[in-house]
């Protein structure tokens, strides 16, 4: 299955308050996606791993302050986007949870197992990353977020035609078909 690889770096991101809330990138979608872009319209931003340098000592006053949700926002996410506590869709979605360990660098194998849907809707986008932690919600910035690797892979979910998938098609969390 063809893919497009992204790996978004903190070191070139453009950061926002001291690296205490959010990295925001400037991503061309026609270039990093190719033929792709023409070909489908709507595609799966699939989170394969982070990797993380070593956190400081002041990174997280407590144990809550580490165990965080990975939320993005940039692209026109399709039905990803519900805040339950707040009853609308917001501009932003959680891709995936990670948790900071102190003095450790760490790399997480997420396999695949998060993603995000998004439509076509611009040929530039500028893709964001922020940091909440997991039991309020809250963005974490008490410190600067440790310098941090994310490593995705973008494929193409093919166009309806209203197509019934019949045994032994079938699709795999729309990340594609399974033989």
């Amino acid at each position: 299955m063809e893919s497009a690889n992204l790996v978004l770096r903190t070191v070139d991101g453009v950061i926002n308050d001291s690296r205490q809330t959010s990295i925001t990138w400037a991503i061309d979608l026609r270039t990093l996606l190719g033929d792709m872009y023409d070909r489908y319209d709507k595609f799966n931003l699939i989170l394969d791993g982070v990797s993380i340098l070593s956190t400081v000592n002041t990174f997280g006053a407590t144990q809550n302050d580490l165990m965080l949700n990975i939320n993005i926002s940039g692209l026109p996410f399709i039905n990803q986007t519900y805040d339950v506590r707040r009853n609308i869709n917001t501009y932003r979605a959680i891709l995936a949870p990670i948790k900071f360990v102190k003095d450790n660098s760490l790399s997480y194998d997420y396999s695949g197992e998060y993603f995000l849907t998004f439509g076509k809707s611009q040929d530039i986008c500028n893709l964001r990353i922020d940091l909440n932690r997991i039991d309020n919600g809250d963005i974490f910035g008490t410190s600067a977020l440790p310098h941090c690797n994310y490593y995705f892979h973008i494929i193409g979910i093919p166009n309806s035609d209203n197509k019934q998938l019949t045994p032994p098609e079938r699709m795999d969390n729309n990340r594609g078909f399974l033989k």
